[in-house]
This record gives structure tokens, C-alpha cells and sequence, in this order.
């Protein structure tokens, strides 16, 4: 694929893809309902783009991989961990989807980039996506406040012993 572009000013405009200066590649998909807008280089608008950080179904395929090569080494831990994730749905409180969105909120505080591709499969929403990634981000905020505290505390403990 050819770029335009000088290396030295980390700036490369090319048919398929734009590299910006600190080397994120932003890949034009005329499809996508919401792509970036009007990203800038040397003060033109280059057109709609959407930054794409992984090729996440690849990426989904090759844990999944990994899982059932890990099965086949240690089948019971991979039966456990399909008990365990079973067994909120036998009490029937939750639909799959609230227990989708409850995990992706858990998967983002755990920074668990397996486990953030599957709430869309149980018919969530961006919005609903998009609030459970909020529900994340405040639990995560009020988790280092919370500590942040116990810091402090630790740091009084220290100077009067």
C-alpha cells in the first residue's frame, strides 16, 4: 500500500489508511455508520475515517482458540469456568443480556479484552454498551478514590510508628 508522506514528520496520507504522528492508523470504512470526522493533517480535512485498534473478531477467534487448546491441557478448569459462568442463568432473574452488559462492566475494570466483544451477541445496544462502560468508569473512579483514601492512611500509619 502506498503512502504519501514524509517519515520524519510522522504524517502519511495514502488511499487505504492515514498514520498520524504518534502512529495511529485510522482506516477509512465508508460503511460505518459513524465514522470520525474531519481528522487534520497539514490543515486539510482528509474525510471520514474510523480508528480501528484491533481486528476484534480475529482477535475473538484466536482466544477462543486459545481457550479449547487450554481445554484440551486442562479440561477441568475449562469446565469449571462454564459452571461458574451457567450458573447465574439457572436462576433465571437476569436476561442474558443484563448479564452481558453486568460482565462487560466487570471486563472493562479488569481490563479483559476478551471479554468486551460479547454483549452485542445477546442484542445490546451501543447505548446500552455505552452505559455500562459508564456504570465501569464511575465504579472504577470511586474504587481509586476509595483506596486513595486507604493511602492516605497507610502513609499516617507509617509516620506515627
Amino acid at each position: 500500500m502506498a503512502l504519501n508522506g514524509s517519515a520524519a514528520s510522522g504524517r502519511f496520507v495514502g488511499a487505504e489508511l492515514v498514520i498520524d504522528p504518534i502512529g495511529t492508523v485510522f482506516e477509512p470504512l465508508e460503511h460505518s455508520p459513524a465514522p470520525f470526522r474531519s481528522h487534520l493533517i497539514s490543515g486539510e480535512c482528509i474525510g471520514d475515517f474510523v480508528m480501528s485498534m484491533l481486528d476484534w473478531n480475529g482477535y475473538r477467534q484466536q482466544v477462543l482458540s486459545g481457550v479449547g487448546a487450554l481445554g484440551k491441557l486442562s479440561p477441568d478448569t475449562v469446565k469449571g469456568y462454564v459452571t461458574l459462568g451457567g450458573a447465574g442463568q439457572k436462576t433465571g432473574r437476569l436476561d442474558a443480556k443484563t448479564r452481558e452488559l453486568i460482565a462487560l462492566a466487570v471486563a472493562i475494570s479488569l481490563r479483559c479484552d476478551g471479554c468486551i466483544t460479547a454483549a452485542r451477541k445477546t442484542g445490546a445496544t451501543k447505548e446500552e454498551i455505552a452505559e455500562a462502560l459508564g456504570v465501569a468508569v464511575s465504579v472504577n473512579a470511586g474504587a481509586a478514590l476509595v483506596y486513595s483514601t486507604r493511602t492516605l492512611d497507610a502513609f499516617d500509619a507509617a509516620s506515627n510508628a
